[in-house]
């Protein structure tokens, strides 16, 4: 990986080649991928080639992975909805029992109200972070773990309301590159706009799990 620092921005090129040095005229195989910070958000770019040792086997692959955006919140705001609108159904099975005897000895009973977990609702704010994964190593692998990303924010905003960021998404790459023991071939960058801290921020994150910003 190379990291490059100006007073004005913040480049990270980060590329994946053979292990021997590119003789003349020798074109290298290798995945490119970009981020480039300026006020206010992130530029992430990459290139479209996958290969299979010298074999190219798709020439307009897409690298660029989006885990956080507006959509995410969309889906959250539909799902709510539908389980307010869902009839609650009583789990008194002797209401559908015919044959269930009917007592007339009156009886006095207590009730005990029965009390459901409170949950903080949401800031109605309509800022979001937006976040992107760029990908390099194994297709596979790093398909699915931006799909698993996704899936693991998606929950999360379900669940507890929290909104995901930049931070969040780089926090749960690198937990899973160091749960699998480099058994993942994956070297990824995550970019986007972190509505927290109202800037864009870039993390490099290593096959290893080794988190950069």
């Amino acid at each position: 990986s190379i990291l490059l620092l100006s007073t004005t921005t913040s480049i990270i090129l980060q590329f994946t080649t053979c292990a021997h040095a590119l003789r003349q005229n020798e074109v290298s195989m290798g995945t490119t991928i970009l981020a480039v910070r300026y006020d206010g958000g992130v530029v992430v770019g990459a290139d479209t080639r996958t290969s299979v040792s010298g074999y190219v086997s798709n020439r307009y692959a897409a690298k660029l992975t989006f885990v956080l955006d507006g959509n995410v919140d969309d889906y959250v705001r539909v799902v709510k909805r539908r389980e307010q609108q869902q009839p609650t159904v009583s789990d008194d099975s002797s209401l559908f029992d015919e044959n269930a005897a009917v007592t007339t000895t009156a009886t006095t009973a207590t009730t005990t109200p029965t009390t459901t977990p409170k949950i903080t609702p949401m800031k109605t704010t309509n800022e979001y972070s937006t976040c992107v994964i760029c990908r390099s190593g194994s297709a596979a692998d790093t398909q699915a773990i931006a799909s698993a990303v996704r899936t693991d924010i998606v929950s999360r905003q379900l669940l507890y309301n929290i909104r995901g960021t930049v931070t969040h998404v780089a926090s749960l790459l690198r937990n899973m590159l160091v749960q699998n023991d480099g058994r993942l071939s994956a070297s990824l960058i995550c970019a986007g706009y972190d509505h927290e801290r109202r800037d864009g921020v870039i993390y490099s994150v290593t096959g290893g799990g080794t988190a950069f910003e």
